[in-house]
């Protein structure tokens, strides 16, 4: 990551969010990665409920709220960003159905309207439980709490960023294994699926280092997993590029209207 990139990150009084978290234990962060990867384990035994349950109540509850003694504005949750994120939810999803209909439009493909039906309870599941805890996780403590230790440790804010995004996510990326193996994911094939989930992973970081906002990483996780939402006859290749470019477009102006103060906490 460049050094633009992690000016990018700061304000336009260059001040960068993440310094003023609350530092946790290597101690906690150890049990929290540990419990994550307990969770991803407990996914084969039982899909779902148990890995859930161990996820909330030892890795969030007990681990980053009671043991690291986190705050939600430590985690990028505050009460001004719930509806700045969910604005920016709404906004992207509108943003993205328009632009691939304009395509499939102007390529003189039929079009299609967003199939809705059936996955509301499946987005919902992904905002309120699944994708929410791996934002809480991954990105609002992990990656944070390794960019506090390893800058104090080095004191280059770019390598420390740097290096906490690419540790955590490689994580990120390891725990989803078991989930794999449950949906059968051909050997050939594992490594790149692998690598494609960190490559998201990555993605997630950087709006939320752009915005200070991690439920803006949580709405573009969430409506990810849930593809059928995207309409137009488009390959997965296709949408994903269009998923991205207008995430990234609309973090910017996020950032430019909403980060003339200190994002977090706000």
């Amino acid at each position: 990551m460049p050094a633009t990139t992690t000016a990018c990150c700061a304000d336009v009084m260059g001040h960068f969010f993440m310094d003023d978290i609350r530092e946790a234990s290597w101690a906690a962060i150890v049990y929290v990665c540990a419990l994550q990867v307990v969770a991803s384990v407990a996914f084969l035994w039982k899909p779902g409920l148990l890995a859930v349950a161990v996820s909330w109540t030892l890795c969030i509850g007990a681990g980053i709220f009671a043991w690291a003694r986190q705050r939600p504005v430590d985690l990028g949750l505050s009460q001004r960003g719930i509806l700045l994120g969910i604005g920016y939810g709404l906004t992207w999803w509108v943003l993205t159905q328009a632009v691939l209909l304009a395509l499939a439009f102007v390529l003189g493909l039929p079009l299609q309207w967003p199939v809705l039906t059936g996955n509301i309870g499946e987005l919902i599941d992904q905002l309120l439980i699944f994708a929410l805890s791996e934002e809480i996780v991954s990105r609002g403590f992990v990656m944070a709490q390794l960019y506090r230790k390893l800058q104090r440790t080095c004191g280059n804010t770019t390598i420390s960023l740097t290096a906490a995004i690419l540790l955590s996510q490689i994580l990120f990326a390891l725990v989803h294994l078991p989930h794999r193996m449950v949906e059968h994911v051909p050997a050939a094939e594992l490594m790149t699926n692998l690598a494609l989930t960190g490559a998201s992973g990555v993605l997630f970081c950087l709006l939320y280092l752009r915005t200070g906002n991690l439920l803006v990483a949580l709405a573009v996780h969430a409506v990810s997993n849930v593809p059928s939402l995207f309409s137009g006859p488009f390959s997965w290749h296709a949408k994903n590029l269009v998923l991205v470019l207008t995430a990234f477009l609309l973090a910017e102006a996020y950032a430019r209207r909403f980060r003339n103060t200190r994002s977090v906490g706000a």
